[in-house]
């Protein structure tokens, strides 16, 4: 796991225990900054999380469970202080959405009402704003996904919301724009690979968020975010997708892609739209700052 700088310890006066829902790509790093700062984790996942088999950390508990069923879960004991949904589905259709988004997420709600003495936190993701004029979209903006997909994300959300307005669940949304990182970087791989392909015109905005900026939003918004409250989690700066191929092809010395009428490797749950993310919101909480204010900061390591 890389070294991070952990949050400041005055930020953590009274955080004494966490609870991560899928401890994988974000949840795993969002669980060693807190671990290495002295918190308990509790890991829930089916499986035992592979970061903990290759690093085991004295503050990380693995608690086994299956968030679709509510029984695995009934042996969680305790209270906590935050908790984080960061779990994924393991297929991509809109029923296996449902069945983690959903259902699992109505499972750890229902099991954690009462026992959250602060926040509980959902990941989202950017992919449930459908607008496609290449227009600024910030958090007040409406939620119209055309993919069924993107509609199950909604349908998360609110059910969030309604246990907020219901009964004051602590609960917030975190919308993720694409997810880069180490191990993760589906443009820079295709590059590589020589079968990267660029959209004709090119022109299509693409907005991204590094993991570590992605972990840093999190613990931001545990320290400051608003129960009932949407916060966007993407860089600073969106990019026409021709302008960033073109920019990765000549920062590695690689060929530009070639222009195509559609790309017939994208994944067909992956909404395709047009517009520019704003994260001026997430900025207000805890003076957050990014590491990696725009891509090319962040794929410079990539390459290194």
């Amino acid at each position: 796991m890389p070294s991070m700088e952990p949050m400041k310890h005055q930020e953590n006066k009274g955080m004494k225990r966490v609870l991560v829902a899928g401890y994988g790509y974000i949840g795993s790093l969002v669980g060693h900054l807190l671990a290495e700062d002295g918190i308990e984790v509790v890991a829930v996942s089916r499986t035992m999380p592979g970061v903990l088999l290759r690093q085991p950390h004295p503050n990380v508990h693995w608690f086994p469970a299956d968030l679709t069923c509510r029984d695995s879960l009934s042996g969680l004991k305790g209270d906590f202080d935050h908790a984080l949904f960061a779990a994924s589905s393991s297929r991509g259709g809109a029923d296996d959405y449902r069945h983690i988004y959903c259902n699992g997420l109505d499972n750890l709600m229902t099991l954690l009402n009462g026992r959250l003495s602060q926040s509980f936190i959902y990941l989202s993701s950017t992919g449930v704003y459908g607008q496609n004029e290449g227009e600024w979209v910030d958090e007040t903006m409406p939620v119209q996904p055309k993919s069924e997909t993107g509609q199950v994300l909604v349908e998360a959300e609110k059910k969030i919301i309604h246990r907020y307005q219901s009964n004051a669940f602590p609960g917030m949304i975190l919308r993720l724009s694409g997810i880069y990182g180490p191990g993760r970087g589906y443009a820079w791989k295709r590059i590589q690979q020589g079968n990267a392909v660029i959209e004709a015109p090119g022109e299509r905005w693409v907005n991204m968020i590094h993991r570590d900026d992605a972990a840093r939003a999190v613990q931001a918004a545990f320290m400051e975010g608003i129960a009932g409250e949407f916060y966007n989690v993407t860089d600073d700066v969106p990019v026409r997708q021709l302008e960033f191929y073109q920019w990765l092809a000549s920062t590695s010395g690689s060929p530009i892609p070639k222009l195509v009428e559609s790309d017939p490797l994208k994944p067909s749950k992956r909404q395709v739209t047009h517009k520019r993310i704003s994260n001026q919101k997430l900025k207000q909480l805890n003076n957050f700052k990014l590491k990696f204010p725009s891509f090319k900061e962040g794929y410079l390591t990539l390459m290194k």
